[in-house]
């Protein structure tokens, strides 16, 4: 027995058929588990919508290195157009020390442009 499809596959349809331009999940900060973004495969994103990708993990004090950052925002390019993806982190950074924070969002800067730079054949 496969497993049961969790609520992605009900949420993300409907939400298309709001009045909104962006789709904002938290998605990959802490989960290795992407498999709710499958929905993605059957019902693309419509072409006037953003996602937008949590891949920063808010709950940890510990600061993701750039490369973790890339490698979670190549995940969710399997289901998501380069073109119509944006990053943020997986919820507020209030909770975080400062230094921590600007840490981590500096490694979001830095792993998105590791993945633009693959993306347009820059090393």
């Amino acid at each position: 027995m496969g497993k049961a499809p969790g609520a992605s596959y009900s949420v993300i349809p409907k939400a298309y058929e709001g009045k909104m331009d962006v789709l904002n999940l938290e998605t990959g900060g802490r989960r290795d588990d992407l498999s709710g973004l499958e929905v993605l495969k059957e019902h693309p994103l419509p072409k006037h919508m953003q996602f937008w990708a949590g891949v920063i993990d808010v709950k940890s004090t510990i600061t993701e290195t750039a490369e973790e950052v890339a490698e979670r925002i190549r995940a969710v390019l399997k289901y998501v157009p380069a073109d119509q993806l944006g990053l943020t982190t997986d919820c507020g950074l209030i909770l975080l020390q400062r230094y921590i924070a600007v840490d981590k969002l500096h490694a979001l800067a830095a792993g998105a442009e590791i993945v633009r730079n693959e993306l347009s054949g820059k090393k």
